[in-house]
């Protein structure tokens, strides 16, 4: 199989500013539903920030290829959403892509995710 072919997992993670955690959930949601349509959208899990600190929401994304998840990313849906999202956020997204068993295997990943999230993402 090609690196082409490979499904590809993408890990974001971005701070909301205190008070509009109900405003960037919502937009969420809508982008989720829409990318659903997709081709090659093979899903995401999301983890919402612990209580009582900062509001740091990670997501990962699955895709079935290289191709499907660049299509995502020049896609009117996904500038809809950073644009939407702007005024919500305290910082730029940070983006980390792999390919194949790299997600599952790469330390930096295993030490920045909440625990949780590796149960969570056992379905993608």
């Amino acid at each position: 199989m090609s690196d082409v072919e490979q499904p590809v997992t993408v890990v974001v993670s971005r701070e909301v500013i205190a008070g509009r955690t109900s405003e960037y959930e919502a937009r969420l949601r809508t982008l989720l539903s829409d990318a659903a349509s997709l081709p090659g959208y093979l899903g995401a899990a999301i983890t919402r920030p612990a209580p009582g600190g900062k509001a740091v929401y990670t997501s990962v994304f699955r895709f079935a290829s290289v191709e499907s998840l660049q299509a995502f990313e020049e896609s009117d849906l996904r500038r809809q959403f950073l644009l939407d999202v702007a005024p919500l956020v305290a910082a730029p997204a940070q983006w980390r892509r792999m390919s194949g068993l790299e997600f599952w295997f790469t330390p930096r990943l295993a030490q920045s995710c909440p625990s949780r999230l590796v149960g969570a993402c056992a379905w993608c």
